[in-house]
């Protein structure tokens, strides 16, 4: 009876390891957690490259229930407090899952600096329960900027009126097939913004721009490349440095009637300045006010003078002291008036 005694713990004790042994194997998959794949802990993701956005890898978990879909998560925040999130579903008979974000969110939302991640599971479909229980250890990399390289107009260069427009240079940016050219009064870009997008790797505003848009002043200037064309995607990751330079004002040099001058006679006097470069017409503003609203008259002339008719010497231009400056200008009578170069006011008195 003793030895049966034993005998039977024994066959019991044996049975019971079994049941325990056998639990363990059907509760593994349970205890399992995501092993993240690629990219590895530290690694540099730059702005695209041939097209390829990077490419988050993990392997799959294999139990029950049947894990349908899985949670990606990208943080800037090893708390995860706020992180962009998509599901994935895997891909039949491959041991690994994979999610690459699309080129906009890449660039858009994905942003430069260091960036945690990780996976859990779903089960029952994609509105399915996240077994966070499996989520997997974070992952780390570094999302990089690539600065397009700017060359021309040198750091603080200085820029004429005209007559040679400033041509904007730059080095051609991997991938990219489109630039855009921001110009601006203020380093945050938002003074008085002008935004041009170019094919080539240089740009030259036309001279109406250029006397219209760009004000006299310090401009802040850079370039960001795109992909895609016209309407595609600014890579934000290869934003060159800002630069600088300076719109001078050049102002044409009058001569004749010296400023004070008077008073003048009946005789018509002949209106001196000085050849302005690059101009090829000018336009006389004589006016009784300092703001040329008050009996204004625009006369235009080809050559650095202009005398006034008898009748229209002694019709239009009133007694009393008068105010005249001149405006170069570039394209013959119907061009551009050049408002950099204005002179500076003089006075007469008739």
């Amino acid at each position: 009876m003793r030895v049966s005694f034993w005998r039977a713990c024994g066959v019991g004790a044996i049975a019971a390891l079994s049941v325990i042994a056998l639990s363990c194997d059907e509760l593994l998959p349970f205890l399992k957690k995501v092993e993240l794949v690629a990219p590895a802990d530290g690694d540099t993701l730059g702005p695209i490259y041939d097209l390829q956005q990077p490419v988050f890898t993990w392997n799959k978990l294999e139990g029950n229930p049947e894990f349908t879909h899985y949670l990606f998560q990208d943080d800037l925040s090893a708390n995860f407090d706020n992180p962009l999130q998509t599901k994935v579903a895997p891909q039949p008979q491959t041991p690994q899952v994979s999610f690459t974000p699309d080129i906009d969110d890449w660039e858009d939302y994905y942003a430069i600096g260091k960036h945690y991640w990780r996976v859990a599971p779903i089960s029952g479909g994609y509105y399915g329960d996240v077994h966070w229980d499996q989520v997997s250890a974070s992952g780390h990399y570094y999302k990089v900027g690539v600065p397009c390289t700017l060359e021309t107009p040198a750091p603080d260069g200085e820029l004429k009126p005209i007559p040679d427009l400033p041509v904007f240079t730059w080095r051609a940016y991997r991938d990219a097939d489109y630039y855009v050219i921001e110009d601006a009064l203020d380093s945050n870009f938002t003074v008085q913004m002008i935004t041009k997008a170019v094919p080539d790797l240089a740009y030259s505003p036309d001279i109406d721009d250029w006397e219209d848009d760009y004000a006299v002043g310090r401009h802040y200037w850079r370039v960001v490349p795109k992909v895609g064309g016209y309407y595609g995607q600014r890579i934000w990751a290869g934003v060159s440095p800002v630069r600088q330079y300076e719109k001078l004002a050049i102002p044409l040099e009058l001569a004749f009637p010296d400023s004070g001058a008077g008073p003048l006679g009946a005789d018509p006097p002949t209106f001196e300045w000085q050849q302005y470069d690059g101009a090829d017409y000018y336009v006389i503003l004589d006016a009784l006010d300092s703001n040329f609203t008050v009996s204004l008259i625009t006369e235009a002339a080809e050559q650095p003078t202009f005398t006034p008719s008898r009748s229209d010497w002694d019709r239009y231009y009133a007694s009393g002291l008068h105010y005249w400056r001149v405006v170069p200008k570039v394209g013959g009578y119907y061009g551009h008036r050049i408002w950099a170069g204005l002179s500076r006011t003089w006075t007469y008195t008739k």
